[in-house]
C-alpha cells in the first residue's frame, strides 16, 4: 500500500494542513459502544417483536448501518429528515412511532456509549 499510494496520500495529508479551519470537513461520530447493553438489548426486543409481528426477519427490517445512522440521529437531535433513506419506506412510520421512543429512553447511555459529552 505504501508503495502504490503513499505519495498520494502524503499529498492529500500536505493538502489537508494547508486548508483554513472552516473548510475542514465535520468530524466523523463514533459509533455507539457500551458495556451497559441496557439500550441494545431494549432496541433488539422492538426489533425482535416488530419483525415477528410482520412476518420477516429481523436483519431485513433493521441494518446495522441504518441503526448506528439511527443512533447518530437520536444522540446528536437531528431531525427525523435524516434518517438513512432505508428508513424512510415502509419501515418509518414503526421507526418514527416505536422505535425513536425506546432510543430516547437510553439517550444519556447512548450519547456516553458514543462518547458525546452528555450537559
Amino acid at each position: 500500500m505504501l508503495r502504490l499510494y503513499g505519495e498520494e496520500l502524503l499529498k492529500v495529508i500536505r493538502d489537508a494542513k494547508s486548508l483554513p479551519p472552516t473548510e475542514h470537513p465535520e468530524c466523523l461520530v463514533p459509533p455507539y459502544r457500551s458495556k451497559n447493553k441496557v439500550l441494545s438489548k431494549a432496541v433488539q426486543q422492538a426489533i425482535d417483536e416488530h419483525a415477528r409481528e410482520i412476518g420477516i426477519p429481523a436483519s431485513v427490517l433493521m441494518r446495522k448501518k441504518w441503526l448506528g445512522q439511527l443512533y447518530e440521529v437520536v444522540a446528536l437531535d437531528k431531525d427525523v429528515s435524516e434518517l438513512p433513506q432505508g428508513l424512510k419506506g415502509w419501515r418509518n412510520d414503526w421507526v418514527i412511532k416505536t422505535l425513536i421512543p425506546v432510543i430516547k429512553k437510553h439517550k444519556i447511555e447512548l450519547q456516553q456509549g458514543m462518547g458525546i459529552r452528555v450537559q
